[in-house]
């Protein structure tokens, strides 16, 4: 018998085989993994197999997890038996859960009514454990295979992400500069973040984050690998003791060599080769924060790094009791949030109100810095040479250990004496006696026309119309200032305020880069606008809002199920996008821009 001859009957076998399978519905339940630590996700798939549409199948699940998403997809099988054409279809319903506490749980069974008749899944038992050291490289298990096969060992030799930091002992406020790097020897796809830190305990700023997948060659341990910084932080603890930085995971699908190839896999047939989900974490690390030395000079207000202070007055040439605009500006390396006002010049020459701020921050070479501007107004009381500063500002040098006072320069100021006003009852000359005369005269109609003001004013409207003007605006401008206040001395209300045009401004941003062509820039706008709003109207860090931190909050908040999925949706295919390999049609990123504007919309009125 020919080789030929041989495949066509092991083809018709096969086929024959799936349509008997494909003839009998059932309903199977499956999870990428049967451990997992509190916090961690898992992926739990309902599969339900039979021909034509069918209903949802319900899933009982315990308290103890959290759902933070779902999915479904339908894939179709033809077979050939016996002359009949078999269509069956796989109808996959994909749950993300993420566990609440440690323990044993069993989830299902699921069960759905299909044509009359009740189909029910096997049960599924997964055992939590309390977060601690586990392998930094997990691939999903393939049936069939053992669990313990050398395959994860080598893997997490080949891939892992690696975090360095440029510090394991500082101060309070001191910056803490944290890398996340992708380490791999293998063919890699599909790249995105399954988990970001939270970075309790820390101010963050974004020094980096990759935009697009980009690999550069390293040796690592006396191993080549091709290397992709993920991310660049700049930390800065705002209290003392050890703290822990969480872990960083991505998720990625990599070519699996030990799968049995199979003679009409796809995948294998084009020569992509075959793949699984693939999650890789760093390590945590730990930092040691140690309180400022005591003994700070007066004046200190939690300023770490190294800043000089200057100050600019304008203008110089006044009278008493006009305006001075003085402006003092803190520039240096460090977290400029934390820089207070500078300590005010003694004396009672000057009245000053207080002031407004702004930070304009960015980085050099690695290290966190800008400018401070805080804008005064400046009353003179009095007349003569006056001056003003020196502002001073007392800061803790951490690379010298010591606490140091940096002083601006001193503005000169001439103030001039009020101008008099000029004397009433000036003697008049006659020709203007003469002229005030027929002014008076000719203003002055015949009695006969002239108006009857017996009536008393206090009766007419406009009269008590005017004077409740001052109340009004007193109202007015005491209500402003509550609003002033709370903006100032209450984070989450202004967050919340400002939360909606940030939104509106990045969106206008994406719409730029939608109609510029520019597909990364683009989704890297929309996935900043969301996260920004959604950290903004909950009070929370954006630097931690993922997809599942989203959704857990979220639901905290009562918010539908719906518009939740949706909101992931939009993180994950802006994750996609950004790493893919291919390029989004244009048609895609108007719905997805289209659906983050209304996203933003539903929310803003839910949340």
């Amino acid at each position: 018998m020919s080789r030929a001859t041989i495949c066509v009957w092991l083809f018709v076998l096969l086929v024959s085989r799936g349509a008997a399978l494909a003839e009998s519905p059932r309903l199977d339940v499956s999870v990428d993994r049967t451990r997992v630590e509190v916090g961690e996700q898992v992926t739990l798939t309902v599969t339900l197999t039979a021909g034509g549409d069918v209903p949802a199948p319900e899933l009982p699940v315990s308290e103890a997890f959290d759902v933070v998403g779902r999915s479904s997809y339908t894939t179709q099988e033809i077979n050939i038996a016996n002359g009949r054409v078999v269509t069956t279809r796989n109808h996959s319903y994909v749950y993300s859960l993420t566990a609440r506490r440690d323990g044993s749980f069993v989830i299902g069974p699921a069960h759905v009514l299909h044509e009359g008749r009740r189909l029910e899944s096997s049960k599924v038992r997964l055992n939590v454990v309390k977060p601690g050291r586990r392998p930094r490289t997990r691939p999903a298990p393939v049936p069939g295979q053992d669990p313990g096969d050398s395959y994860g060992d080598d893997l997490e030799r080949d891939l892992f992400v690696a975090t360095t930091v440029d510090k394991k002992k500082v101060y309070v406020g001191e910056q803490v500069t944290v890398t996340y790097k992708l380490y791999t020897r293998r063919t890699l796809r599909n790249i995105s973040y399954g988990r970001l830190p939270s970075y309790t305990g820390f101010w963050s700023e974004t020094l980096f984050d990759a935009q697009r997948a980009s690999f550069d060659r390293e040796v690592h341990n006396g191993r080549e690998f091709n290397v992709m910084r993920l991310k660049t932080m700049a930390l800065f603890p705002t209290a003392s003791g050890v703290k822990s930085l969480d872990f960083l995971e991505v998720v990625c699908q990599v070519q699996d060599h030990t799968r049995r190839r199979n003679l009409f896999d796809m995948d294998d047939f084009f020569g992509f080769g075959a793949s699984r989900e693939v999650r890789a974490r760093s390590e945590e690390v730990k930092i040691e924060v140690s309180p400022l030395p005591g003994g700070a000079p007066a004046g200190f207000s939690g300023a770490v790094g190294r800043f000089d202070v200057s100050v600019e007055a304008s203008p110089v040439d006044v009278r008493t009791g006009d305006p001075i605009a003085v402006n003092v500006r803190v520039r240096g390396t460090g977290n400029l949030n934390a820089v207070g006002e500078p300590v005010r010049p003694e004396g009672d020459a000057f009245k000053f109100y207080d002031p407004n701020s702004n930070v304009s921050s960015g980085d050099s070479d690695g290290r966190i810095g800008g400018e401070k501007t805080f804008e005064y107004v400046a009353i003179p009381n009095r007349a003569g040479s006056a001056r003003i500063g020196p502002f001073v500002l007392v800061y803790f040098d951490p690379e010298k250990q010591r606490y140091r006072t940096a002083r601006s320069r001193v503005v000169s100021v001439n103030v001039k004496p009020v101008r008099q006003q000029a004397a009433s009852g000036a003697v008049m000359s006659r020709r203007e006696i003469e002229m005030l005369g027929r002014d008076i005269r000719h203003l002055k109609p015949d009695l006969g026309h002239l108006e009857d003001h017996g009536r008393p004013i206090v009766r007419s409207a406009w009269f008590w119309t005017v004077q409740l003007v001052p109340v009004l605006g007193f109202f007015g401008i005491f209500a402003y200032k509550r609003h002033r206040d709370r903006l100032m001395g209450d984070v989450a209300y202004a967050r919340r305020r400002r939360s909606g045009p940030e939104a509106r401004k990045r969106l206008t941003r994406a719409r730029k880069r939608l109609q510029e062509k520019d597909g990364v820039a683009f989704y890297v706008e929309i996935d900043r606008a969301l996260a920004q709003f959604l950290a903004d109207r909950l009070n929370l860090p954006v630097a931690g809002m993922t997809r599942e931190s989203a959704a857990r909050a979220l639901r905290e908040q009562d918010v539908p199920d719906p518009i939740v999925s949706q909101v992931q949706d939009v993180f994950l295919r802006c994750d996609y996008a950004r790493f893919a390999s291919v390029r989004i049609p244009e048609t895609e990123r108007e719905e997805i821009y289209n659906a983050a504007a209304a996203l933003i919309d539903a929310l803003g009125a839910r949340i």
